[in-house]
């Protein structure tokens, strides 16, 4: 089941966005008129904050006056509430490149004089952009270097508006418990400063929590108390979005009449307020919903006009959305082949947004944030202690004069040894506990990446040859169908034994060679494959799609008929050289295609199937690589330690 995501208000701009009405509008134009330098400045900057909900383009056209004068008188802080307000009209319109130059060129600036507050709030916005562009690395970056300076200025309301961003990446990642704590973090703070519009964000953000739980009925009580404090406050941007997700849960609940009602208000506001990225998530939800109704043709009509606007503002989720939709849509019509194209594309887009390599990213900031903050605990724990010590060695002092001075001392300095043996003692099991947890991490990521992989891969040969059989009651599709299932079933019992080992060297066992390749013989019944003698290796069960992903590669890139297999046993190592006669990989590549997401040649799909070998190889405390020479075919050569 695919997460659609809905764009989140994520508080940007904050100390800029004004609400506001034609009558002040008027009032500030009409102000142009009588004033000149710093004043029809801040003038311009105010037109500009005043049309950022109603007409990002407007806000774009004053900005840049704003800009241009600031600049021709050299007024330092015009300049920077002009970049600013450029950055959020071009995010408004998603043209997401051109917002981002000017942040940076605010960020720039605001270091130059050194205001803190700002520079905070820029870097949340930043943090937006890579969110809605699916760079969830990036975005957390920017939200922990946010909340970093406004807990360091002890500024509420941007600690509140990081928490709320943070909690964000959490849930697009699919961590339901971090994301909720982090909201209702969030929530505490604006409702202590009793702050509507930003209240009205988090119920908004909460409600999309409880829709990805499935509590349809707690999603809909929050969207709707979120779209009541929108309304009150004119908030464009906020009630389609609000609309949008009420859709959603109309949806979920078979109410499809009044799910495209809201969705046709929300596409009808964002194409108002020039809202792309809003205009490209209604599009996909409104074709997504005709495919319930069997309504092809419109479903069709929405999909392409979603898909090309995601294009355009290169908004990776967007995109994913589209490609799921139409592999949906297809299977519908029944139009298999066509179906597998788009559940192909959406799985790559989805892998290059949910890669390991940006988890690692996440989890090791997330870490080092959790870090810096016990050490920061432990700092006041120690100048807390140094003082309570302090005031007794005083009064003692006074008390017992000189006589006693060596004997306070001397109880001072045990008191200071056992308090810096505690807290070695508590540093120690942190960084223990901190190591454990990464390794677990790891493990589980690897396992979670192969299961994805090549259960993917699995699914996708099984419901085409279902497929082909009922085109062309081919009975050798059914086989190979029953094959595939059969090999699903293995892996997830493999990578079950997988999970619960702690993924170091003791949880190795022997595994033999040639029973191992006798059965993937079996599977790959068209090919050739021969092994010569037999040995024994130290590895674990997910060892078995080492190999298999090797031989289906020569099979599928390399368009290879035969397989030869050949060891040679060292006093320490087992080495195996595994060769096919297929096409040669040029020796340029020879490293890369081990690389996450690598892809090479016609039939070059996710890039997947080497990087988890190697991960899985390296695991083992062995190595992998190509051997380079000038014989037709490949050879990888597999070093692994010996029983």
């Amino acid at each position: 089941m695919i997460k659609t995501k809905f764009l989140l208000i994520l508080f940007l701009l904050i100390p800029y966005i004004l609400f506001s009405n034609t009558a002040a509008i008027d009032s500030l134009k009409n102000q142009l008129n009588i004033v000149k330098g710093k004043e029809k400045v801040e003038v311009l900057n105010e037109l500009a904050k005043a049309y950022l909900n109603e007409s990002p383009q407007k806000t774009i056209e004053y900005a840049n006056q704003a800009l241009n004068l600031s600049q021709k008188i050299d007024y330092v802080e015009g300049e920077i509430q002009a970049l600013k307000l450029l950055g959020g009209g071009y995010y408004y319109l998603s043209y997401y490149d051109k917002a981002l130059e000017y942040y940076q060129k605010s960020i720039e600036n605001l270091e130059e004089i050194g205001d803190e507050r700002k520079i905070a709030s820029t870097y949340n916005s930043i943090g937006i952009i890579y969110d809605e562009l699916a760079d969830f690395s990036k975005a957390l970056e920017y939200y922990l270097m946010s909340l970093e300076i406004n807990e360091r200025i002890g500024y509420k309301k941007g600690i509140a508006t990081s928490l709320n961003n943070i909690g964000l990446v959490y849930w697009n990642l699919g961590n339901y418990d971090k994301t909720l704590d982090y909201y209702l973090q969030s929530l505490k703070i604006f409702e202590e400063l009793e702050n509507k519009k930003h209240i009205a964000h988090l119920l908004n953000n909460i409600g999309i929590v409880y829709k990805s739980l499935n509590d349809q009925d707690k999603a809909l009580d929050y969207y709707l108390r979120s779209l009541k404090i929108k309304e009150q406050l004119g908030d464009e941007k906020g009630i389609a979005n609000s609309l949008g997700n009420i859709g959603i849960i109309y949806k979920n609940k078979k109410n499809y009449d009044e799910s495209l009602k809201y969705y046709l208000k929300a596409l009808k506001m964002t194409e108002e307020i020039g809202d792309k990225w809003g205009t490209a998530n209604s599009l996909n939800n409104i074709g997504n919903l005709y495919i319930k109704l069997q309504k092809y043709d419109k479903a069709t009509l929405y999909l392409e006009k979603g898909l090309k606007l995601a294009k355009e503002i290169k908004a990776k989720t967007n995109i994913s959305n589209s490609y799921f939709f139409f592999y949906e849509l297809f299977s519908a019509k029944e139009k298999h082949k066509k179906a597998l194209e788009y559940y192909i594309l959406y799985t790559n887009v989805n892998d290059s947004i949910f890669s390991e390599e940006s988890s690692d990213k996440i989890a090791e900031m997330q870490t080092k944030y959790e870090t810096e903050q016990k050490e920061k605990e432990n700092e006041l724990l120690k100048k807390d202690l140094e003082i309570a010590e302090l005031y007794k060695l005083r009064s003692v002092f006074l008390l017992f004069a000189s006589i006693l001075v060596l004997a306070i001392v001397m109880i001072f300095l045990i008191l200071r040894i056992r308090i810096d043996h505690r807290l070695r003692i508590v540093n120690k099991d942190l960084a223990i506990s901190k190591e454990n947890t990464e390794q677990i991490r790891k493990q589980l990521a690897l396992i979670n990446s192969m299961l994805r992989h090549d259960l993917a891969n699995n699914f996708i040969v099984i419901k085409t040859a279902l497929q082909i059989y009922n085109e062309e009651k081919d009975e050798k599709m059914l086989t190979e169908a029953d094959i595939k299932c059969d090999n699903g079933l293995e892996l997830i019992n493999s990578m079950r034994e997988l999970e619960f080992s702690h993924g170091d060297d003791t949880f190795l066992k022997p595994i033999n060679l040639k029973q191992l390749v006798d059965k993937l013989s079996k599977e790959f019944s068209g090919m050739s494959i021969q092994l010569n003698g037999n040995c024994k290796v130290r590895a674990d069960e997910a060892f078995e799609s080492v190999i298999h992903n090797i031989i289906e590669n020569a099979k599928l890139h390399g368009k290879a008929k035969k397989i030869t297999i050949t060891f040679e046993e060292y006093t320490d190592f087992t080495e195996i050289k595994i060769h096919n006669d297929g096409e040669q990989i040029p020796l340029e590549i020879h490293e890369r295609i081990f690389e996450k997401q690598f892809s090479y040649g016609e039939a070059g799909h996710t890039g997947m199937g080497l990087f988890l070998v190697r991960q899985n190889i390296n695991r083992y405390g062995g190595s992998i690589y190509v051997e380079d020479n000038d014989k037709p075919g490949v050879t990888f050569v597999i070093n692994l330690k010996k029983v």
